[in-house]
């Protein structure tokens, strides 16, 4: 019962926080500023830090984790309630499996989207298309051009023009 109790109370605890970090109590990362994150670390270049519907991948990872602290908060019910009911003492690490399955998904699902801002890839070849483009009509050589993403539809570039030489 103790258990129970403890489960049932950290359920409510992690829903409360999901709903506290929801914008608006329907999404993660849209719609206001944030300060500095991890996330829009500094490249030792200068960016722009208006985050204003900057999708924000620290309050998401906060968010997924009360979400999954709540999905094995209902497992370990289910498991607990299998226990009294029909001595199912098996439902305890089946739960357990299942919980570590749900949190491992969600968990490469957010190290898939922020992998690639972490490591500053360059990957972002519409992006650099588009760059290569404007540079040539207004006549501009570019001699080194580092593209990469920041954010969701957010980017960062390092651009080496060619000097004129007389």
């Amino acid at each position: 019962l103790e258990s129970m109790m403890v489960a049932v109370v950290g359920l409510a605890v992690n829903l409360f926080s999901a709903w506290l970090l929801g914008d608006d109590h329907h999404g993660i990362g849209h719609g206001h500023s944030h300060g500095h994150h991890a996330a829009d670390h500094d490249h030792d270049h200068d960016h722009d830090h208006d985050h204003h519907g900057h999708h924000d991948l620290n309050k998401k990872a906060a968010y997924l984790h009360v979400l999954t602290d709540a999905a094995t908060s209902v497992l370990a019910i289910i498991a607990l309630l299998g226990g009294l009911w029909w001595g199912a003492a098996w439902l305890d690490p089946l739960m357990g499996i299942i919980g570590g399955v749900v949190i491992l998904v969600w968990a490469w699902g957010l190290v898939k989207e922020s992998s690639l801002i972490l490591i500053d890839a360059d990957t972002e070849t519409s992006m650099r298309a588009e760059i290569l483009q404007t540079a040539e009509q207004h006549a501009l050589q570019i001699d080194d051009l580092h593209v990469w993403r920041i954010g969701d539809q957010r980017y960062a570039a390092i651009i080496g023009l060619a000097a004129a030489s007389d």
